[in-house]
């Protein structure tokens, strides 16, 4: 899968969680709530600074997009920031795969859980740093997790948003430019 161009944007930028909660009843008394995603996708907005972005990285975002064909090719991106990241699923046990993706790169404080049990780092998995999909951490687990366990983390570090899409679908070169410094560039991750 592609991934987003290392273009960072020289405004702050937003990462928004999308949770998908179902709420039957009326909305002054709901009834019941139920979880439609384990975990949420995300947003991501980038505002980039017309004093700063040259003419050359908004061609490599303009070609990136087209080369996406606008929304219909899905690409990774890439948190620019370290951040703090909580109780993420990596995955569920299939009682053969060892190797897991830690959908970051450059992690620390690594705290992994299997089926809401401690994992020790040495005993019950190794870390290799960039050693997984597209130079995402990985962890090798001494025994494999069994089927239908729960594989969680939580780290600080770069994380990694996979199937992600361009908001627009149709845009030309000039007003993508304009975008990118007016209202900024919108990504959704999906599913």
């Amino acid at each position: 899968m592609a991934l987003f161009p290392n273009i960072a944007p020289s405004l702050n930028y937003k990462i928004t969680p999308k949770f998908r909660t179902i709420i039957t009843g009326d909305t002054d008394d709901p009834k019941q709530r139920k979880r439609k995603r384990l975990t949420p996708l995300f947003d991501i907005e980038l505002l980039y600074s017309a004093l700063t972005i040259d003419q050359a990285n908004i061609t490599t975002l303009y070609d990136f997009f087209i080369a996406r064909s606008g929304q219909y090719e899905s690409f990774t991106f890439v948190d620019f920031a370290e951040r703090t990241w909580n109780l993420l699923s990596i995955g569920t046990g299939t009682g053969a795969q060892v190797a897991w993706n830690l959908q970051a790169k450059e992690t620390s404080s690594r705290a992994i859980t299997v089926n809401a049990v401690a994992q020790v780092e040495g005993t019950d998995y190794t870390f290799s740093a960039l050693g997984g999909t597209d130079g995402q951490d990985k962890i090798t687990f001494a025994v494999a997790p069994t089927l239908g366990h729960a594989i969680v983390a939580s780290y600080k570090g770069k994380r990694f948003f996979n199937n992600c899409i361009f908001q627009d679908d149709n845009i030309s070169l000039e007003s993508f430019s304009k975008k990118l410094v007016a209202t900024g560039l919108n990504i959704s991750q999906f599913s």
